[in-house]
């Protein structure tokens, strides 16, 4: 049987195992230098086709005060069922050094490098196993 060079087997679970671990390393400092704000809803449109499970891509515009006194107002895109009602108000966070860009609380910025990681040891242990 012809195998490929040891190195090059062990370089694709490490490029996983790498790039998750950036991943993460990125969210942490986001979330160490993230502030919470409140935010309202301004404004929010449908653009692009309807999806055939039914959701909609929409840009959300809400508008928030930053600690200096700014008014800021920050759009984001995402998939959703319905447009929230305008005047609405949530929680998220903001990177004081990037005002404009507004990120959801929660445990989906971890998910994809966990699954990054874990792909590439299972990859890893895999490859080790059959050798």
């Amino acid at each position: 049987m012809n195998l490929p060079p040891f190195d090059l087997i062990l370089f694709v679970p490490a490029a996983f195992i790498l790039l998750g671990g950036a991943l993460f390393l990125k969210t942490l400092r986001f979330r160490t230098r993230a502030q919470k704000v409140d935010v309202r809803l301004v404004k929010g449109e449908e653009f692009g086709a309807l999806r055939k499970d039914g959701r909609m891509a929409v840009r959300l515009s809400y508008k928030y005060t930053a600690a200096d006194g700014r008014v800021i107002q920050a759009d984001r895109i995402s998939l959703r069922w319905s447009i929230p009602t305008i005047g609405s108000r949530r929680t998220m966070l903001v990177d004081p050094e990037k005002p404009q860009t507004l990120h959801r609380q929660g445990i989906r910025e971890y998910l994809v490098p966990l699954a990054l990681v874990l792909t590439g040891t299972i990859i890893l242990f895999m490859t080790v196993v059959k050798l």
